[in-house]
């Protein structure tokens, strides 16, 4: 008989940690609410955490549009001021020629050009400074016209 005692004593030995685990995974025990309410209550302050991290990411992104949009219009700036700059340096040089034929006009030339009969030399002064003038209207800096406007910044997905 003392043998049946031991071999029973071994087994309830052997499916004691059995036991012990379904006590503890046993619905209503305390341990088991206990964990679930830790775990409900880490994954809502996980999920305050997501939703933190993902507004302040929003506004970043919001952010470097914003500096991307920025650049792109200084770019535009940069390039405009190249171009005034360009047209600018050949007014320059239409104003200096401008300069040079009126100063190589002689006496004669300017007698011509009020001379009242023909007004030959009048017509040919009047042309002349039309195209000049168109030339001048053709160096000017429009930037609406001339600069190249800045790219559109890529939309950004929420």
């Amino acid at each position: 008989m003392k043998k049946q005692i031991i071999g029973l004593s071994l087994v309830a030995l052997a499916f004691a940690p059995a036991a012990h685990a379904q006590e503890n995974t046993a619905p209503g025990g305390c341990i088991v609410a206990e964990q679930a309410q830790q775990l409900i209550a880490t994954l809502k302050q996980r999920n305050d955490q997501l939703r933190d991290m993902s507004e302040k990411m929003r506004a970043m992104e919001a952010e470097v549009a914003a500096a991307r949009s920025a650049t792109g219009q200084i770019e535009a700036s940069r390039k405009a001021i190249v171009i005034a700059a360009d047209k600018n340096r050949e007014l320059r040089e239409l104003g200096d020629a401008i300069i040079a034929d009126y100063e190589k006009m002689g006496l004669g030339k300017k007698m011509a050009a009020g001379e009242p009969l023909t007004g030959l030399y009048r017509v040919r002064l009047e042309n002349k400074l039309q195209e000049l003038s168109d030339q001048v209207a053709a160096l000017g800096f429009y930037p609406e016209r001339d600069a190249v406007p800045a790219a559109e910044p890529a939309p950004t997905n929420p």
